[in-house]
């Protein structure tokens, strides 16, 4: 073997024998990054969500105690816990904060405007003034979205659709969450036009639940729609699943955690894909990818799924239409 070639062949077998050992220290380098969320941590929601993160941080090469750390911080259902949790989070110099929904959101981008922040079920991002544009959100954030102004309607369509002879039907939400607003008017102009009323039934602290149902109850509602908040309405979901059951109430609500509790009916996007979505953005950054050029991400998939347990409590039968297009029924 020539000088030249003996040359290429040990650059080579040099090259071969070095990938493997690069890629074992890149996959042993241990990244942190930072979670925050409203919600209560041992709460059903509050693990499903610690656990559709993990799974999905898994699939692209991330996993606690190997090559991650993730710093884990819940309101336990206090909102005004949040902006102290964001700046802890960046002291600690996380490499990028996860926020669940849109006050984290709000407070880890207060907290830093340099810490990248990725949106874990985000709600009208550019309407709120969180990112400037889908396609460049520009700033320090970017991620994923959970609902879009037409969700609202849908939804309204097929509680119409389990209960054809609903006239009234029970809004149950916070009114201290903006997108609360946007969701009860666009719920309202679809209940015009299938001749339905919607009464709000307003809860900002936890505390205030059973005195809330208690109004539903004297109000003869006929279904129950819950627009889900993670702090307050989502601390205390089997209490409402429970009333509603007890009361016979057709259920619907805006997040899975509602029928995953008692409710009877979910439809909207699938929160594992989001989570899949979410996990891709932090792989990305902390490749090295800037949140302002990544453009925020849509739900790919939806969901409708039926709680067939809840069902049979109520003496519901539910219609044939709506179990053939059920993506799911949870027995």
């Amino acid at each position: 073997m020539g000088p030249i070639r003996r040359r290429q062949f040990l650059i080579s077998t040099g090259a071969l024998l070095a990938a493997p050992l690069a890629g074992a220290q890149q996959t042993t380098k241990v990244r942190r990054i930072g979670y925050l969320s409203p919600e209560v941590a041992e709460s059903e929601p509050g693990r499903r969500n610690q656990r559709l993160l993990r799974e999905s941080l898994r699939r692209v090469g991330y996993a606690e105690g190997r090559n991650l750390t993730i710093e884990w911080r819940f309101a336990e259902g206090k909102y005004d816990r949040l902006d102290e949790l964001a700046e802890d989070l960046v002291r600690r110099d996380v490499e990028l904060i996860v926020a669940f929904t849109n006050a984290p959101i709000f407070a880890a981008k207060r907290a830093s405007h340099t810490v990248p922040v990725v949106m874990f079920i985000g709600v009208l991002p550019v309407e709120l003034g969180i990112v400037k544009s889908f396609a460049r959100p520009g700033g320090n954030v970017t991620g994923t979205v959970w609902t879009s102004p037409e969700l609202p309607g849908k939804i309204a369509q097929i509680l119409k659709e389990a209960a054809p002879g609903a006239v009234r039907v029970a809004l149950l939400w916070n009114p201290s969450d903006p997108v609360g607003k946007i969701y009860e008017s666009e719920l309202q102009r679809a209940a015009q036009m299938l001749g339905v009323t919607y009464q709000s039934f307003y809860v900002t602290r936890a505390e205030e639940i059973p005195a809330v149902l208690e109004r539903i109850a004297a109000s003869r509602a006929d279904a129950l729609s819950v627009f889900y908040d993670p702090a307050v309405i989502g601390s205390r979901l089997r209490e409402i699943a429970t009333f509603a059951i007890q009361r016979k109430l057709v259920s619907i609500g805006s997040a899975r955690a509602v029928v995953n509790t008692g409710g009877l009916l979910y439809y909207g996007p699938v929160a594992a894909d989001i989570a899949d979505q979410t996990a891709g953005y932090v792989d990305r950054i902390l490749r090295g990818a800037k949140p302002a050029d990544l453009p925020v991400q849509m739900p790919r998939k939806y969901e409708l799924v039926i709680n067939a347990k809840t069902a049979r409590a109520i003496g519901y039968k539910i219609p044939t239409t709506l179990a053939l297009r059920a993506d799911e029924i949870i027995e």
